[in-house]
């Protein structure tokens, strides 16, 4: 429901609770109607209120840590401080790539707390994603936006705002820190990946010319390859001439028929 973007996460979120208490119901009917001596599993509605009550002390970990993330990236952002972090990581790196990509790094995990995945990216795009694209520290385009974004996202996972990681404590009753900590030592090749990207962009599935084969294709027309079209061509532009010719001036093309005059 919500990858579809027709509902929000609360929303979806409660119909999945109501989904939940319907299946049990079901499963009650079921059991009656097989008249089964086991009613461990019998849905109460002592447990519908367990379950409620645990769901939302397990939540209360999350919730102030998506709190706190928010004040800190709504501070960062409105104040104009990460406007300023382009020229202070720029003259840090003192263009070298890999002091500006780890600093980039960290910005990108500060700012991606508790950030859904959508303003994640636009965040990351007009903040950090320039920084790399400077002339003095050279990163391509797309392996620039691929980093921050990259990292945007690895901020669910990294302490101290690891909202993934505290939502899979709240469920494992184990410590949010952590749990959090275990997290990034799991994913420590995903911090990997993008550094891969920045200095080989050439790895990236993305053509050198995005487009250039595709709108090439498509102005092209039948008989452009015969060898008196392109040598009228470079006659013209040798002479600095881009007259327009009328229909009944232009050269027949192959296969073309010509009227009688």
């Amino acid at each position: 429901m919500v990858s579809t973007n027709m509902y929000t996460m609360a929303f979806s979120a409660a119909i999945a609770i109501v989904a939940a208490v319907a299946v049990g119901l079901i499963n009650n009917v079921v059991e009656i109607a097989g008249k089964s001596g086991d009613r461990s599993d019998f849905l109460t509605f002592g447990k519908i209120v367990d379950a409620l009550e645990g769901g939302a002390k397990g939540s209360i970990t999350v919730a102030v840590a998506c709190g706190v993330a928010g004040i800190i990236s709504g501070c960062i952002t409105v104040t104009g401080l990460a406007s300023k972090l382009l020229s202070t990581i720029v003259s840090l790196s003192g263009g070298h790539m890999i002091i500006a990509l780890v600093l980039t790094m960290l910005c990108c995990i500060v700012l991606g707390m508790g950030v859904p995945t959508t303003a994640n990216y636009c965040i990351m795009a007009a903040t950090c994603a320039p920084i790399l694209m400077d002339p003095s520290i050279g990163v391509t385009k797309m392996a620039a936006h691929f980093f921050v974004f990259y990292f945007g996202i690895v901020a669910d996972i990294t302490p101290p705002v690891a909202l993934a990681a505290y939502a899979g404590s709240a469920i494992a009753k184990a410590d949010p820190m952590k749990t959090g900590f275990n997290a990034t030592k799991l994913a420590i090749a995903a911090f990997i990946v993008p550094y891969i990207f920045a200095f080989s962009p050439q790895r990236l599935p993305v053509p050198a010319c995005p487009g250039a084969a595709a709108a090439a294709a498509g102005h092209r027309r039948p008989g452009d390859d015969d060898p008196r079209h392109r040598q009228r061509h470079r006659r013209l532009r040798a002479g600095g001439g881009h007259r327009v010719l009328s229909a009944d001036q232009r050269p027949p093309r192959p296969g073309q028929r010509v009227p009688a005059s």
